[in-house]
């Protein structure tokens, strides 16, 4: 492993991983907070969501309040796709053994080196050594780390470098009341609350991206002036703004906009 000689180094190295999202997190850990809202209200559960999954939801809510996202929009925006994610239930990334080959092949494309249907139907039935094909190797990951840092949480956090930044910004600026450390203890994404503390941290970070501001007109989390455009923003956040969500396969902006519209606006 290289060693990096300077804390100049480490910017530099960091940024060529991970970009603006990188440039995002010193940014908040600079202590750089969201701006006022345009529009007033909030967000309130409704029946359309179970009682255990509205518990949920309702520390997602607090968690947004505790890092003054007030924009109801946004707070809808994020619920939705939190909701397409994993329906409210922080959880390990899903198993493919029980999903085609074509299928796969049109999710992870060329992560999968160009296996035939016969090698991947072959790989699939092992999670590690799949998830190890898929991840290892990239963004942090050793070879041998992709299982160990598959997605998880509320709306799936993947790659260990990915996991060290939201580390740098739970004990940055975290308000979670206590010590986590999700790199060596991953599987605490699915705690609930710790869940809930990192998605919004991600979604923070997300937000100070110059790309949000360039395709969708806004600059910052609680900036939108309509439920639409905070949908899109939101959506294509957690997707990477690199990513053409009106052409998303997965239609993944629709079922972000279904799950939205299970909350409530309130005054």
């Amino acid at each position: 492993m290289k060693h990096l000689k300077s804390i100049e180094e480490f910017k530099s190295v960091n940024e060529q991983l991970f970009g603006d999202m990188y440039s995002g997190i010193m940014d908040l850990l600079a202590g750089k907070k969201p701006g006022e809202s345009p529009v007033g209200g909030a967000v309130g559960v409704t029946p359309a969501i179970s009682a255990d999954k509205a518990k949920n939801a309702q520390a997602v809510i607090e968690a947004m309040k505790r890092h003054e996202i007030t924009n109801p929009f946004t707070q809808k925006a994020i619920l939705g796709v939190i909701g397409k994610e994993c329906g409210y239930v922080p959880k390990n990334e899903t198993s493919y053994s029980n999903t085609s080959s074509s299928r796969i092949k049109s999710i992870f494309g060329k992560k999968l080196g160009g296996l035939s249907d016969a090698e991947i139907d072959a790989l699939k039935v092992n999670d590690e050594a799949f998830y190890n094909k898929i991840y290892g190797g990239r963004y942090g990951n050793s070879p041998d780390e992709g299982y160990k840092y598959r997605g998880r949480g509320f709306n799936g956090i993947t790659f260990k470098g990915i996991y060290q930044n939201m580390q740098k910004l739970l004990d940055g600026i975290g308000k979670l009341g206590r010590k986590v450390d999700i790199v060596n203890n991953p599987e605490l994404l699915n705690d609930i609350d710790v869940a809930a503390e990192v998605v919004v941290l991600y979604f923070l970070d997300r937000a100070r991206d110059p790309k949000m501001a360039q395709k969708f007109g806004v600059n910052d989390i609680n900036g939108f002036k309509d439920q639409e455009t905070a949908y899109k923003a939101m959506t294509n956040a957690n997707a990477g703004w690199g990513k053409d969500i009106d052409s998303d396969f997965l239609n993944s902006l629709a079922k972000t906009r279904e799950q939205g519209e299970k909350f409530a606006l309130i005054a």
